[in-house]
């Protein structure tokens, strides 16, 4: 009796997963072997895929992030010790929407009485989504922001009126509706 080579027998060669997760839905890669004798083993080319070297199941070592990763090509290996076979995998990475950040350091700002300008009164925030569009809003009703992140009082403060710290949040929007 010769020993035959094993055979993958997974038509489905491209799949697609979300980033940000290392699952990848329906990614289980089949093989046989005419002798039944043989034990299977998967293996996967490259270092960003992994595979259950005894259920063919494919999924990302580390969750991938579509802003640097949006495909992976490898190849998948059936051995049965002595013999293999092998097939190219294609793992589309799907984008996510990812809610933004706002990065500004300085939190505390000071002003004088009697005007509405708050200076150097910016709050910033990235998204690493293109394109996103971000939009500010601040709580309570002493404070505006305008669409840039510049902070002003709604009327102008006055000193012997207003003596304590205004305390706000800011939050950051975006398109989606998630924010920070």
């Amino acid at each position: 009796n010769v020993n035959e080579a094993p055979s993958i027998t997974s038509t489905v060669t491209a799949f697609s997963a979300a980033e940000n997760q290392t699952a990848i839905p329906n990614a289980t890669i089949t093989a046989t072997d005419v002798d039944a004798d043989d034990e299977l083993t998967f293996s996967v080319s490259g270092d960003l895929l992994t595979i259950d070297a005894e259920t063919g199941v494919l999924s990302f070592k580390e969750a991938p992030d579509f802003e640097t990763t949006t495909s992976v090509t490898a190849t998948v290996t059936v051995t049965d010790g002595d013999l293999t076979d092998t097939q190219e995998v294609t793992v589309t990475v799907t984008n996510v929407n990812e809610a933004p950040t706002i990065t500004s350091t300085v939190t505390a700002f000071s002003a004088a009485e009697n005007q509405t300008a708050i200076p150097d009164a910016t709050i910033t925030a990235t998204d690493v989504d293109a394109d996103d569009t971000l939009t500010f809003s601040v709580s309570g009703d002493l404070l505006t922001i305008d669409a840039n992140g510049v902070l002003s009082f709604a009327t102008a403060p006055d000193f012997e009126t207003t003596t304590e710290a205004i305390t706000a949040t800011v939050t950051v929007t975006d398109a989606a509706g998630l924010t920070d």
